[in-house]
C-alpha cells in the first residue's frame, strides 16, 4: 500500500462526508487531525445531508473547522406529496456523486480523496477515481462497511478506531499531567525535610545547609521559569492559530464580496428577461479561471438587491428577472 507520509511537503485531499451513512459527528474532529498529521491538507471539506437533524452540532463543526454544509433537498413532483426515506436517501447519493465528480474535474490539485461512508452504492465513483490514478482513505462503521468495500480504498479508517485512538490519547494526557503533579508535590515534601533537617544541625554545618538551600531554590526557580515558557509559547501558538482562522474567514469575505461585484456588473449589461443564476456565476468562474473556487449561494445575489426567484420543481435552479 502506497503511504503519502514519506512526501516532505502536505499534499491537497478532497474530503467528503455522508452523514446518513456515518452519522457519528464526533468524529470528524479526529479524522481532520489524523489526515494533518498523515501530511493532508484537507480540501474541501464537505458534509452531504439530506436533513439536518442536529443543527447546533452542526453549526459548531462548520465555524470550529470550515466545512462546507450541503443540503440534498429532495425533489417534489406534482401529485406526489408524499416524502419517503428511500427516496430522500438516493437523493442525497446522487447529490454525493455530483459533488465529488465536480470536484474531480474541476480541481486540478486534488492529490487524494477521503471518502467518509459506509454505503458500497458508491462503489463505481471509487472505482473512477481509482482508475484516474487518485489516492483514496475510506471511512466508515464497522458493522456497516463490507470487507469488499473496503478493499477498494489504498487505506480504510473505522470510526469506531477513530473514536477510541482519541480516547487514548487523552488518557495518556492525563496520565503525564498526575505524573507530573506527583513528582512536584514529591519535591515540595523533600525541600520541607532538607529545611527541618538543616535547622537540627550544628552551626559548624550551617554553611553547608545553606548552599543546599540556595541549589533547592535556583531549581525551584529553573523549574518555574522553564513552565512559564513553556505556558508562553503555548499561549503564542494559540494566538498564532486563531489570527490564521481569523486572516481565512476575512480572506473567503474579501473574495466573495470580489465575486458579487463582478455579477453585479454584469448583470447590469443584462437586457430584460429571465435569466438563470447558476449560469451567470458559471460566467463569472470562467471568465476568471482558478480565481473563484467557492461555492456560491443563491442567497449572496440577495445581498445585491435582486429579486430571487426559486424554482418550485427543482430547488437547485433559481432565476432573476430584469425588467
Amino acid at each position: 500500500m502506497e503511504s503519502y507520509t514519506k512526501y516532505k511537503t502536505k499534499r491537497k485531499i478532497a474530503t467528503f462526508i455522508d452523514s446518513e451513512n456515518v452519522n457519528k459527528l464526533e468524529v470528524i474532529p479526529e479524522l481532520l487531525k489524523y489526515l494533518d498529521h498523515e501530511g493532508f491538507i484537507p480540501s474541501p471539506k464537505k458534509i452531504i445531508v439530506s436533513k439536518i437533524t442536529q443543527p447546533e452540532e452542526y453549526t459548531r463543526l462548520i465555524k470550529e473547522y470550515c466545512l462546507e454544509l450541503v443540503v440534498s433537498y429532495k425533489r417534489i413532483k406534482k401529485g406526489k406529496a408524499k416524502k419517503t426515506k428511500e427516496a430522500n436517501h438516493n437523493n442525497a447519493d446522487f447529490r454525493y456523486y455530483i459533488e465529488v465528480l465536480d470536484c474531480f474535474y474541476k480541481e486540478n490539485d486534488i492529490d487524494a480523496f477521503c471518502i467518509v461512508t459506509s454505503d458500497d452504492d458508491y462503489t463505481e465513483l471509487i472505482l473512477k477515481l481509482k482508475n484516474e490514478g487518485k489516492f483514496l482513505i475510506g471511512v466508515g462503521n464497522k458493522d456497516n462497511t463490507s470487507p469488499k468495500f473496503r478493499a477498494l480504498f489504498d487505506e480504510f479508517l473505522l470510526v469506531e478506531d477513530l473514536l477510541v485512538q482519541n480516547k487514548v490519547i487523552s488518557q495518556n494526557e492525563e496520565t503525564t499531567k498526575t505524573e507530573s503533579t506527583s513528582m512536584n508535590i514529591n519535591e515540595e515534601e523533600n525541600v520541607n525535610k532538607d529545611q527541618v533537617h538543616s535547622e537540627q544541625k550544628v552551626d559548624d554545618s550551617s554553611s553547608q545547609t545553606n548552599e543546599k538551600k540556595s541549589k533547592n531554590k535556583s531549581k525551584s526557580n529553573k523549574t518555574k521559569t522553564s513552565s512559564n515558557q513553556k505556558q508562553k509559547e503555548n499561549e503564542t501558538k494559540n494566538s498564532e492559530v486563531i489570527s490564521k482562522k481569523e486572516q481565512q474567514n476575512l480572506d473567503k469575505k474579501a473574495l466573495m464580496d470580489e465575486f458579487l461585484t463582478l455579477a453585479k456588473v454584469y448583470i447590469d449589461t443584462l437586457k430584460p428577461g429571465k435569466y438563470n443564476l447558476s449560469n451567470i456565476t458559471s460566467h463569472i468562474k470562467k471568465e476568471n479561471p482558478n480565481r473563484f473556487k467557492m461555492r456560491v449561494t443563491f442567497e449572496k445575489y440577495k445581498s445585491l438587491g435582486l429579486e430571487v426567484l426559486i424554482d418550485d420543481e427543482d430547488r437547485s435552479n433559481a432565476y432573476i428577472i430584469i425588467k
